[in-house]
Formats: structure tokens, C-alpha cells, sequence
């Protein structure tokens, strides 16, 4: 059985964040579960994450939203710029590990991951489902995704 589960969303790609107003419109104010994944097999200590591919496992709540979490760690993980300072985007620690450790490995993360999500109706919801499925994922594989660096406190 997959960690995600078909009531997760197809995969999408970072363009889509900022062009694609039907994801746009799901995405925008709205709390949830979003799931980095790679384009290609993750070697995990216990076995080949092959099916999965999962980097990251998020949650997002409604006025933190989930559009502006993925974008975040889009951002970090590119190195992006602030228009006004010119200072490195901040704010999302993933998307920062994947430009200092892992886009050496992997490459670009525009080609690289792509993104899964689940809205929910509360930022309660949103923790609860994130918690869940990172406990899954250490059961599975007997780790955290490259990208968590910590199980949720719930």
C-alpha cells in the first residue's frame, strides 16, 4: 500500500503554483497536507522508497496557506531573492536543506520535485493528517523523509 493514499491530489509542478488558477484557487487560503516528491527512487535504511518518492511531508494552516507554503519552499530551495533587499528568500527550512545538501545530488528543484496535497479544514486537521503520515513513513522505511528533520509534536 502507497503512504498516499488516492484522496491525495495528482502530482503538480512548481510553474503551476503561479499560472495554473484552478491550483492556485484550491490552494489559497486553505489549510492542508502537501507532499514533496522526487522524480526518481529514494534509498531509505530499510529498502528502496521506489513507489513513494516522498522528500517531504508538510502541513499548512488556512492563514499560513498551503500556496504559500509550497511557494516558500520553492523559493528557499532556489535561492530566490527579495525584490526589495535583495536578501535570500527565507522561511521554509526544507526548501533550504534541499539547496545546500541536495541540489547538488538531484539537481534543480523545478525538475526535480513535484508536489501532492490534501486541503483540510483546519490547521488542526492539517497537523494531525502531517503527523500521521510521517509516522507511517518511519514505520515503512525506518527514517524520516530527506527533507523532515523532525516528527510534529502531537
Amino acid at each position: 500500500m502507497s503512504i498516499l493514499k488516492p484522496k491525495y491530489s495528482s502530482e503538480h509542478n512548481r510553474k503551476e503554483l503561479y499560472s495554473n488558477n484552478n491550483i492556485v484557487a484550491k490552494l489559497q487560503k486553505q489549510a492542508g497536507v502537501y507532499v514533496l516528491v522526487f522524480d526518481q527512487e529514494v534509498d531509505r535504511l530499510h529498502g528502496t522508497d521506489s513507489n513513494d518518492k516522498i522528500a517531504y511531508i508538510g502541513s499548512a494552516g488556512n492563514s499560513n496557506s498551503l500556496l504559500v507554503r509550497l511557494r516558500h519552499f520553492y523559493n528557499c530551495a532556489q535561492n530566490l531573492k527579495n525584490n526589495s533587499s535583495n536578501e535570500p528568500v527565507e522561511g521554509h527550512s526544507a526548501g533550504q536543506m534541499y539547496l545546500r545538501y541536495l541540489k547538488k545530488i538531484y539537481g534543480d528543484v523545478e525538475k526535480t520535485l513535484k508536489f501532492r496535497f490534501e486541503t483540510l479544514a483546519t490547521e488542526i486537521d492539517a497537523k494531525d493528517e502531517e503527523a500521521r503520515l510521517l509516522k507511517e513513513y518511519l514505520t515503512k522505511y525506518g527514517e524520516l523523509p530527506p527533507l523532515n528533520n523532525q516528527l510534529p509534536r502531537r
